[in-house]
This record gives structure tokens, C-alpha cells and sequence, in this order.
């Protein structure tokens, strides 16, 4: 399993603490991070390799990874995109070769047979550079639209205090 946090946590306290923190700001906010929360959940959908599952496979029934993402609202100014996938966690951070026991047996297809084992050794997994990608660009977008947000909120401050 893995999760994804966006919150406006310390947006709303710098907002809080310069006195912006209005209901209209607050709704803003919030709509903000249930926007940037649904567009990275489409992305990270998007981004998740879809692979063939072989004929008689013990997973072949079980649900895919990219269909097991969803959004936990976390309040009104957080979301966690989640993925309760067993193996999510390691499409971002890969895995080192160790062994797999059988309990008592694996049973797996090489080369068109079926083999069956009490112990592979697995020789480890590269993360998946895509999904990878895919979440650093996420974050990135919403960092900026954070940002953005704050520019706006100051320069309609700044327009109150002038005007």
C-alpha cells in the first residue's frame, strides 16, 4: 500500500497568521486541493502499467494496481491519494534481490511450463521510472498552484489595503 498526502496545512497557517484567512479564502483552498487531488489520482491511474496476467494465475482474479487508487478526504484542506495494492509501494521504490518462499509451494509459468517451487530468489525490482515521474510532476504542479494561489491572495490583499 502506499499513500500520497495534500494538504494546505502551511498554507492556511501563513494565511492564519497575516490575517487572510477569510471563508472565501478558506473555500479556495479547499477546492484547490480536492482540484489538484482528483487531476494527480487521474495522473497516477494514468501512469500505472497495466501488465498481462497469465492464464490460470493465482492474481488473475484480484484486482489490478491502477484500479485500486483512490482518494481519503482528510478534512476540508487535505486528501491522501492511496493505492491498496500490495506491491504499490514498490513501483516507487523498487526492491532488492531476496528470496521468496513458498508456502509451501509457488507455482509460476517459465517459458511456457509450469514450475513449481518451495524458494525463488528474486533478483529485485527497478522503481517504475514513469509512475515516478509521473508524482514528482504532480507534486510539482501543485506546489506551483499553491503558490499561485498565495500571489493572488496577496495581490487582492494589497488591492483592499490601497483601494
Amino acid at each position: 500500500m502506499i499513500s500520497i498526502d495534500i494538504r494546505a496545512g502551511g498554507v492556511r497557517g501563513t494565511l492564519d497568521r497575516l490575517g487572510l484567512l477569510a471563508s472565501r479564502t478558506q473555500r479556495e483552498l479547499s477546492l484547490l486541493v480536492a482540484e489538484r487531488g482528483r487531476a494527480s489520482l487521474d495522473a497516477l491511474i494514468d501512469a500505472t502499467p497495466v501488465g498481462l496476467r497469465e492464464p490460470g494465475s493465482l492474481r488473475q482474479d484480484g484486482p489490478h494496481m491502477r484500479d485500486q487508487w483512490h482518494l481519503i478526504p482528510e478534512g476540508s484542506m487535505a486528501v491522501a491519494i492511496a493505492n491498496d495494492s500490495p506491491h504499490a509501494s514498490i513501483q516507487f521504490t523498487g526492491s532488492q534481490p531476496h528470496e521468496i518462499r513458498g508456502t509451501p509451494w509457488l507455482v509460476f509459468k517459465v517459458n511456457g511450463h509450469w514450475v513449481k517451487k518451495t524458494v525463488v530468489h528474486h533478483p529485485g525490482t527497478r522503481a517504475n521510472a514513469h509512475l515516478v515521474a509521473t508524482l514528482q510532476e504532480e507534486t510539482d504542479k501543485t506546489r506551483v498552484a499553491f503558490l499561485l494561489m498565495g500571489r493572488r491572495l496577496a495581490a487582492r490583499q494589497e488591492a483592499r489595503v490601497i483601494g
